[in-house]
């Protein structure tokens, strides 16, 4: 009877319980079980939940297909931990390719390669999960379309990145905590060699805090031939390299479009390469309402051909250096000298903005910081 409750077994070797209800069925696992193969069973609507316990399986998804109305789930009650002896935790396999599936509140750590390795798939969100000390990265993705990651907390990638996009449109990352890797916080990467248009398009990086990142180099956002994109309201600080910054490299051609507002970008003195770079004829960016703190490097760093087209305005720049925070190409200059050369940045200033206490992660302003005229304390 349609939406009534009953027990049902489904065996694939092992055994699972299961609730049917209106929406689709809800399958259980425990470590014993084969994970891989209780999702390949999975329709839409379906939610296959792991119990607590350590799950030492490389989980392979392939050819999953929710719908919007009705996604696949794969939850983690509190104390599911997938630690993989494979190359990765999680490979959405891309020989069958998955979409309008949901990863939510798992722990998963110390794979080979990647936490979560998301292959020639697209809907697919990561969300509420911890995903750590992986040797490569925590998320990867290839080829694949609107991805998201949310309200995860993403650390300690041995030799690369937290979250690493590959010729991949659409991509989300929000309110996630991204720390402690070795080279990027999250690292956009359109690339012609891989297939596709070779570029990223069109992606939303918001409401992030990222810090401690770039021991081995790359900044906190790293994007190469990224378009269009939208970096709002992320906080960046004690990271290791660089802030944010939109470059040609790998991909097709320069990522034009890209909007940078709102967000917070501080180094301790001596520290930090730059707050915002925009090099490699990347044009059209719009800078605006960002507060620039930096050790030594330029607090804003262009190159001529990124010029063009630059709307920048409302933002304060600030080094501890006392160099000029501004550079274009290789040479610096003051805020005075850039604005009368640009146009640009008529309403910015170049003061410290006086946060409560960097060293301890406090950076709400201090009661006569000179920001609050500038965009109030958040």
């Amino acid at each position: 009877m349609m939406g009534s409750t009953r027990t049902i077994v489904v065996t694939l070797g092992l055994i699972a319980m299961a609730t049917a209800n209106t929406s689709g069925r809800t399958f259980y696992a425990n470590p014993s079980l084969s994970v891989t193969q209780l999702a390949a069973k999975l329709k839409p609507g379906d939610v296959l939940v792991l119990k607590p316990g350590i799950y030492r399986e490389e989980i392979t998804i392939s050819g999953l297909r929710g719908t919007p109305e009705q996604p696949i789930k794969l939850v983690g009650e509190k104390g599911a931990i997938v630690e993989s002896p494979g190359r990765d935790g999680i490979h959405f396999f891309g020989g069958g390719g998955s979409e309008q599936v949901l990863i939510d509140g798992l722990t998963i750590r110390k794979a080979r390669r990647a936490g979560i390795l998301v292959n020639g798939s697209r809907h697919i969100t990561i969300r509420n999960c911890t995903i750590g000390d992986n040797g490569q990265w925590g998320i990867q993705t290839i080829l694949s379309d609107a991805i998201t990651v949310e309200d995860c907390d993403l650390y300690g990638s041995v030799k690369q990145h937290g979250i690493y996009f590959s010729t991949t449109d659409h991509p989300v990352v929000r309110r996630c905590r991204i720390h402690d890797n070795a080279a990027c916080g999250v690292h956009f990467n359109g690339d012609k060699s891989e297939g596709g248009d070779g570029m990223i398009s069109r992606g939303v990086v918001e409401d992030n805090v990222i810090y401690r990142n770039g021991r081995l180099g790359g900044a906190g956002i790293n994007m190469d031939s990224a378009e269009f994109m939208l970096i709002r309201n992320n906080l960046l600080h004690h990271n290791l390299s660089g802030g944010i910054t939109a470059f040609t490299q790998n991909g097709l051609k320069s990522g034009n479009g890209n909007r940078i507002l709102f967000n917070t970008v501080y180094f301790a003195p001596k520290q930090g390469r730059f707050g915002v770079q925009v090099v490699g004829n990347v044009a059209k960016s719009v800078i605006e309402d960002n507060v620039l703190v930096c050790g030594k490097g330029p607090a804003l760093h262009l190159d001529t051909g990124s010029v063009a087209g630059l709307v920048a305005d409302r933002n304060l720049y600030f080094v501890h250096s006392k160099q000029g925070p501004v550079m274009i190409d290789e040479k610096r200059m003051s805020l005075k000298k850039w604005r009368r050369l640009s146009g640009a940045d008529k309403s910015s200033r170049s003061v410290n903005p006086l946060f409560e206490n960097p060293d301890g992660d406090d950076f709400h302003f201090k009661a006569d910081s000179p920001v609050h005229p500038l965009r109030g304390d958040p």
